[in-house]
């Protein structure tokens, strides 16, 4: 689904460390460890963290449960799909009888005899998504069985204008649910390797309204969002970045880059300013992860900025674009340095430091442009980031490829990357975790590459290869070799 209120030259997501990394029996203190990111405020859900990838003590816990949680989790996929399937068996008898070709049109379940196109006209559009995994470890630390998961992605726009309201404003939402035994995190890797599994970050099988937000257009050069925002949502027009890992890649690095100081979901506003060449952007938002909240106390812990602007121009006759961006957020945060062990309590002591920065870049350029549609194409694209390293557990990094839609003749609908990211982790927290392991694991910086095709058999039915290679931060793990197939349906 094209998201017209999409905003480029922007990283986010604020990651908490997965708890893989401190798991294996490798660290004395592992417990220790883990509480360093509980009382970082980088494990927020920890219970679904572990549920994730759960460390022993989680393990023998729930083990018990695996199997009825699996049996319940099959019915569950089992009545969905009987529910699924006479319906759609018979939209598709009515559509080949139609006009437009079953496989030629932009959604499986087509026009509705017309409806669609009546609501759309009304100022209503719904668009569907059904995504499916089957992703393993080739080689790396873990278990090598590959694993199923999945996803439901649903989109409403209402447009104030056609439902005769007012002009320019839309209210947009994204409702997700994902569902399955596959972890968002694999081979005891920094970052999530799999964004649609890990997002939204609650338990699977939780249906969670992630974007409830007003969308309003002010005049020609200017609009503004406001409400609850799912910050993935925002890079939804982007050829190389984005795509909820539903869409072109699937690591997180490269479907919502991390900064270390935007929520995978938040509440603010943002407003953006078109003065061609260049385009102004400024959110003001609350700093907290707000996915699962739907009346919280705003700003109780600081509040966040976000200024960007963006040059567009051409070089070699081709679009090209320069961004730069700053963040700030009042929020206080774990001062890694400060981490000490409590000898009365038994636990970690840590003091919080106030106030985060990062400040970004970014470039892409298109080699290439469909002729029938110049927003397509693909071309090279690169962000980089540096920031203050404590409280922020990222201190700078770098990533791009070369990526885009239409690589061969006659594949337009076909999408294609090969990207590359290097994390330089903060220096404070890689140096406490070696501490607090007795100096017997070295935990530095992680870097990776991640390649993918999306092979368009329809434009409703897109099916992806994806291979990851990822050199972990923990000495304790090897490199991990990923690999993994999507299927994406459009409804």
């Amino acid at each position: 689904m094209e998201n017209k209120d999409a905003i480029p030259g922007n990283t986010i997501l604020k990651r908490r460390p997965p708890a893989q990394m401190l798991e294996g029996g490798f660290l004395p203190q592992a417990s220790l460890v883990s509480s360093i990111y509980e009382k970082a405020a980088l494990m927020k859900h920890r219970k679904q963290s572990f549920a994730v990838l759960p460390t022993r003590h989680y393990a023998d816990k729930t083990k018990k449960k695996e199997g009825t949680a699996m049996r319940r989790e099959i019915i569950r996929q089992v009545a969905l799909a009987a529910l699924m399937v006479p319906s759609l068996l018979l939209v598709g008898l009515a559509e080949v009888a139609s006009a437009q070709s079953l496989w030629e049109q932009s959604r499986l379940t087509g026009d509705w005899g017309g409806a669609r196109s009546q609501l759309e006209a009304a100022g209503v559009t719904v668009d569907l998504e059904y995504t499916q995994f089957y992703q393993g470890l080739v080689s790396g630390t873990g278990p090598k069985t590959p694993n199923y998961g999945g996803r439901m992605d649903g989109f409403v726009k209402l447009d104030t204008g056609k439902l005769g309201l007012w002009e320019g404003g839309a209210l947009n939402t994204h409702i997700e649910d994902r569902f399955g035994p596959l972890a968002g995190s694999l081979g005891g890797t920094f970052f999530p390797t799999n964004a649609a599994m890990e997002f939204p970050g609650e338990s699977p099988a939780t249906l969670v309204a992630t974007s409830i937000y007003l969308s309003q257009q002010l005049g020609d050069r200017a609009s503004l969002l406001i409400g609850k925002i799912n910050a993935l949502d925002l890079f939804a027009n982007d050829l190389f970045f984005g795509g909820w890992g539903i869409r072109r890649f699937i690591n997180t690095i490269f479907v919502a880059p991390p900064s270390g100081l935007i929520p995978p979901v938040f509440y603010g506003a943002i407003a953006n300013v078109r003065l061609d060449p260049v385009t102004l952007s400024l959110w003001v938002y609350d700093p907290d992860d707000r996915t699962k909240d739907y009346c919280p106390n705003l700003f109780a812990n600081g509040v966040s900025f976000n200024l960007s602007a963006a040059y567009a121009t051409e070089i070699a006759g081709r679009p090209t674009t320069f961004s730069l961006n700053g963040i700030y957020t009042t929020k206080a945060g774990p001062d890694f340095s400060s981490v000490s062990v409590d000898l009365v309590n038994g636990g970690l002591e840590t003091t919080n430091k106030e106030g985060s920065y990062s400040i970004g870049f970014q470039l892409s350029h298109l080699l290439y442009q469909n002729p029938g549609n110049p927003k397509q194409g693909w071309g090279l694209f690169l962000k980089g980031s540096i920031s203050d390293g404590n409280p922020n557990y990222v201190k700078a990094s770098i990533y791009g490829g070369i990526g885009g839609t239409g690589l061969f003749r006659g594949r337009e609908l076909d999408s294609f990357g090969v990207g590359y990211y290097y994390y330089d982790l903060s220096d404070d927290l890689e140096d406490t975790l070696t501490r607090l392991s007795r100096g017997l694991i070295g935990f530095g910086d992680e870097q990776g590459v991640e390649v993918y095709y999306s092979y368009a058999v329809t434009p409703w039915l897109y099916i992806t290869g994806d291979l990851q290679l990822i050199e972990t931060p923990s000495d304790a793990k090897e490199n991990a070799f990923i690999a993994g197939l999507r299927t994406n349906i459009r409804f």
